[in-house]
């Protein structure tokens, strides 16, 4: 209550990283063969990583998430599964910083660019127009980050 009257408050979503969201919810983390938050599939090991090769695996839901069913997947029960209308599976979403920043494009610009593994490389005119535009780019990024400590 606020002055008296009765708010009505919902929580919409829980953003943070992989490692953090292991920790909130007391999951695997995700360097886990079960760490996959959205799908029963078992990960499997190669070059220093965790994929998940098996795209037919079933959907995890939230009603198996509250019921702790998956004791490869659950550490222990989690005290946000008592939030009414919060879904454990949905309204969590993936880390994008993780997933596709440090993980894809990381990969692209290394194979764009060039590295042991890959013989073939974007021409140095063509690396020179990608740093101009980034360049240009930049001054649109933020170059300071709020930290909370």
């Amino acid at each position: 209550m606020v002055k008296g009257k009765e708010l009505k408050v919902s929580l919409q979503a829980v953003i943070c990283d992989a490692p953090a969201k292991a920790f909130v919810f007391n999951i695997k983390g995700h360097t886990g063969k079960n760490s996959c938050p959205r799908f029963h599939s078992v990960g499997k090991w190669a070059h220093y990583r965790v994929y998940f090769p098996n795209l037919d695996s079933n959907l995890r839901t939230h009603e198996e998430f509250i019921s702790y069913t998956d004791n490869e997947y659950h550490v222990r029960p989690v005290i946000m599964s008592e939030i009414r209308n919060f879904n454990l599976v949905l309204n969590i979403p993936i880390d994008y910083m993780h997933c596709v920043c440090i993980g894809v494009m990381k990969k692209l610009l290394l194979f764009w660019i060039g590295s042991p593994k890959h013989n073939e490389t974007l021409s140095p005119n063509v690396i020179n127009v990608i740093d101009e535009k980034l360049i240009h780019l930049s001054k649109y990024i933020p170059n300071k980050s709020v930290v909370f400590g």
